[in-house]
């Protein structure tokens, strides 16, 4: 989260009853340090080793990575409470890293617009849909349609009258200066773009449990796992990524290819096989998906590179 290449953990307390300051649900953010303590007293934090997370009635149910979601080099946060709005429509917050000192309490209400939020630490995406409980449940989705971006996976298991949804949130670098609605999510959004799996099974409540499945086809994009809840059976969805913003320069076709990057920023989804892939710079953006894959890169201003599985090649020329 702050960028020191150190990773950092979250400790989650809910109704913490310690007799001290802190009462009620808290989320603690510990910064990892070559020489941590044997014993970690959140009351210590300072902002500067870790802080504080809370929402806005004193506790988040649910807090996850959100990876690397704007794609500046610091790992973000993903944090939900579903109890938010009217019936338990649910918000959802994106808490950026970064290497500045944190306040020793955020508290996720200071990053709503309607509190003087400017989208410069963080946002909050809120739910159209009263009582569907949107942030019950939420984890990173890694590169889900493969534009060098982190995703976002986060479920409203009571939406669609209990049918339940799950809204896929894609990265970008375009940080929200106001509140987002589920509503006002889709691909062609020019502050922030998602998409929404609805439920064809009625009151299953898909999206109780949702996670990231990595590239479980190896064809370069990650997927993504579902799951309903207890009265559909806990049955569980796999959902393969794809190029969903029609955003790919050069696609593999399965077979041993060989791409060549451009003087333009190039998304290259390679996917399975022994593909070759050279004249990587320029903001590229690659994946190897499967396979033993030989990269070149001829330039490091390049933007993201994932070999994916196999035992892959790189090669730093010019």
């Amino acid at each position: 989260v702050n960028g020191d290449g150190i990773g950092d953990f979250v400790v989650n307390a809910l109704d913490l009853t310690t007799g001290s300051s802190i009462s009620g649900a808290h989320n603690f953010v510990f910064f990892g340090s070559e020489s941590l303590p044997s014993l970690l007293d959140p009351l210590n934090l300072n902002g500067g080793n870790g802080f504080r997370l809370t929402g806005i009635d004193g506790g988040i149910g649910r807090i996850a990575s959100a990876g690397d979601f704007n794609n500046d080099g610091f790992d973000d946060i993903l944090a939900g409470d579903n109890s938010e709005g009217f019936g338990g429509a649910g918000e959802a917050y994106v808490i950026y890293g970064s290497d500045a000192d944190f306040p020793v309490d955020l508290n996720v209400d200071s990053l709503s617009s309607l509190n003087g939020g400017d989208g410069s630490t963080g946002f909050t995406i809120r739910s159209s849909d009263n009582g569907s409980f949107f942030g019950a449940a939420l984890d990173a989705a890694g590169d889900v349609n493969g534009d060098g971006f982190d995703d976002l996976l986060v479920g409203a298991p009571r939406g669609s009258n209990f049918d339940g949804d799950v809204y896929l949130i894609l990265g970008s670098d375009v940080r929200p200066s106001t509140d987002v609605t589920t509503a006002a999510l889709n691909l062609d959004s020019l502050v922030l773009r998602g998409l929404r799996y609805v439920s064809a099974v009625p009151l299953s409540n898909t999206g109780t449990v949702v996670s990231r499945g990595g590239d479980i086809n190896g064809d370069g994009y990650d997927d993504l796992m579902i799951r309903s809840g207890a009265v559909d059976g806990n049955r569980q969805w796999v959902v393969y990524g794809s190029d969903l913003a029609n955003e790919v320069t050069q696609l593999g076709g399965g077979t041993a290819d060989v791409f060549s990057g451009t003087p333009e920023k190039d998304i290259i989804i390679a996917g399975s096989d022994h593909d070759v892939i050279d004249n990587i710079g320029a903001n590229d953006v690659v994946r190897g998906g499967e396979g033993d894959d030989l990269l070149t890169i001829t330039a490091l201003d390049f933007g993201n590179i994932r070999g994916g599985s196999g035992q892959d090649t790189v090669v730093v020329a010019g």
